[in-house]
């Protein structure tokens, strides 16, 4: 096969009036199915830029080129809708909606019966967002919008007719648990909302978001730990009420998590008022914990630089909040011990020295024996909240190297199966068998797994799960991250891959197809600049478009395979994001670029 240029005359000025990419097909031959996908895609791309920026007589134009191609496509078609009926033009859009709906029926509408259970003593709580200040608490500015709360308490009363339903942001543990024990609830679902918001993209189009983090429990047990539960709607309606559909589909997600109808249908009412615990209690309503680590946080960056008043306060503060934290208990009884040994050594103490311990810092003189007991005890707390913040850390996917203390840390577990995404990636990555480590946490917690080769060595792979499903592995070479896959589909296999340099910076990123893991798209970077992307547009499992960018990030170039035979058909090149020259490298195309330019019409 030769290369023949096409710089300038009829035939390039034929190709600027169709799609880039998109090889002019005589008006004898029937355009391929992909063809017609790509410049469908593209008009409505080009629609909501143009709707984005009000022009909508160029949107409308776009959408009805793309609808000349592919009438009944459902995208192009609710578009269409919403840029008449922003025109003004309610009957047409109308029209539209509804031959969108034949073609592509919208999901059902949210149930408006009860749920198939009885919802007495169920207690639904609705907690508003997060503040932006751990330390807020109450109800003074908890919900920016009262739309959410007020859609969700509606659906709440259709579905669960008989549950009590209330908002509520207890300042302490024992706040909330006097508050559930004066209600006796056989279950309680707690739901926090995250998001309740529309937006608007030129990649995206219109779209709603609705995210709940939601938990259960029942005075027996917590059933559910927190999780995050989300909804993305692709055509909201119009006007302040856009997000509600969202909200209200989101909350059936809830309702249809077996877990959480678990919780829901288990429980008695007590006998008499129940005891909650409090790691349940904080689970049920996360912005206590939020708060205590807050106060733990701060007493501890005190204790660092010896203001021992000032730390002693903030853990003090922490007790209030949840009086059966461990680790608030261990630094309170620290911070006063610290203290009592100070006010001993006091008369002791040259006057200035003396007077420093009623200020904020602790300046004092030990014995030799004290300073060593002291230097033992802070050496021993050192080690232990070293290792542990290391390894929240290296889970946390922060730390770019494994540390010899997380390897010390790590308990052999048996690897059940050798099938599942974690143990077939380590495989790979040690060229033979391996072998599973586990990283606890103090309380008995599960922090990461890792895989070991059998051999013998530093890990390979790091999983990590969410909810007990694992959800990232992570490759190490050398002890140095160099591998990342992660599971954002909830798959429950690898979607995407990222490949790191020396230095952490991705260097690749793939998009994976879940159903055999090929790439569907692949992004190149240098320098922290994507360089190359290509695409499998047809879904065939074979990657056949190739584009390469610019500093500033403009297409420069881009290949195509038209016919899927593996080989490259079509080079186009780009300056300044237009279409500048374009070469034909199977010669079979040039019988449709000669047809186009006698006069057959393109797309």
């Amino acid at each position: 096969m030769g290369t023949l240029a096409l710089a300038t005359g009829g035939l390039l000025l034929a190709l600027a009036g169709c799609a880039p990419g998109i090889n002019p097909i005589p008006k004898e031959e029937v355009p391929a199915s992909a063809d017609s996908e790509r410049f469908v895609r593209l008009r409505v791309e080009e629609a909501r830029a143009y709707r984005l920026q009000n022009r909508l007589d160029a949107a409308s134009q776009a959408l009805e080129r793309a609808l000349a191609v592919a009438p009944n496509d459902p995208q192009a078609l609710r578009l269409l809708a919403r840029v008449r009926s922003e025109s003004g033009h309610e009957e047409q859009a109308r029209a539209l909606r509804e031959r969108a709906d034949r073609v592509d029926p919208p999901p059902p509408p949210p149930r408006e019966e009860p749920l198939g259970f009885a919802s007495e003593g169920l207690l639904v709580v609705l907690l508003p967002p997060e503040p932006e200040d751990p330390a807020t608490t109450g109800l003074a500015d908890e919900w920016p919008d009262r739309r959410a709360p007020d859609v969700l308490v509606a659906r709440l009363r259709r579905r669960l007719p008989h549950a009590a339903v209330t908002e509520l942001s207890p300042a302490t543990v024992a706040e909330a648990r006097a508050w559930l024990r004066s209600r006796s609830p056989r279950a309680v679902l707690s739901l926090r909302v995250d998001r309740a918001n529309c937006g608007d993209s030129a990649k995206d189009g219109p779209f709603a978001l609705a995210a709940l983090t939601v938990s259960a429990g029942t005075p027996e047990r917590l059933s559910v730990l927190a999780r995050s539960v989300r909804v993305v709607d692709g055509d909201p309606p119009n006007g302040q009420n856009c997000a509600d559909p969202a909200l209200s589909r989101v909350l059936e997600r809830v309702f249809a998590d077996k877990d959480v109808r678990a919780a829901l249908t288990t429980g008695t009412v007590p006998a008499e008022a129940a005891l909650w615990p409090s790691p349940e209690i904080r689970a049920l309503f996360p912005g206590l914990g939020r708060r205590l680590a807050a106060e733990i946080d701060r007493g501890r960056t005190r204790l660092a630089v010896g203001r021992l008043n000032d730390a002693e306060e903030s853990f003090r503060r922490a007790e209030a909040i949840d009086p059966d934290d461990k680790d608030v208990r261990a630094y309170l009884e620290e911070t006063r011990a610290t203290l009592a040994l100070a006010r001993e050594l006091e008369p002791s103490l040259p006057p200035s020295r003396a007077a420093a311990l009623s200020g904020d810092l602790l300046e004092v003189e030990l014995s030799p024996a004290q300073r060593a007991a002291a230097e033992q005890m802070l050496s021993e707390e050192r080690a232990r909240r070293d290792a542990l913040l290391a390894a929240i850390s290296l889970v946390g996917g922060d730390g770019d190297e494994l540390s010899p203390a997380i390897e010390s840390a790590l308990r052999p577990a048996e690897l059940e199966r050798q099938d599942t995404p974690g143990a077939r990636l380590a495989a790979q990555q040690a060229h033979g068998s391996v072998v599973k480590r586990v990283l606890f946490a103090p309380d008995g917690r599960t922090l990461a797994v890792f895989y070991v080769p059998t051999a013998g060595g530093p890990p390979v792979l790091r999983e990590d799960s969410a909810d007990g499903e694992p959800e990232r592995w992570t490759a190490y070479t050398d002890r140095r991250r160099s591998e990342v896959w992660e599971d954002r589909e909830h798959a429950g296999v690898p979607t995407a891959h990222f490949v790191l340099g020396r230095d952490g910076a991705v260097q690749k990123i793939e998009v994976l197809r879940a159903a055999d893991s090929t790439a569907v798209r692949v992004f190149e970077y240098a320098g922290g600049h994507l360089v190359s992307e290509a695409q499998d547009t047809n879904g065939d499992g074979v990657l056949d478009r190739f584009e390469r960018f610019d500093a500033d990030g403009e297409v420069v170039m881009r290949e195509e395979d038209l016919n899927g035979d593996g080989k490259i058909d079509v080079r186009s090149f780009f300056e300044k994001g237009k279409l500048v020259r374009r070469e034909i490298i199977d010669p079979e195309l040039l019988q449709g670029d000669a047809a186009h330019e006698r006069g057959a019409p393109a797309h």
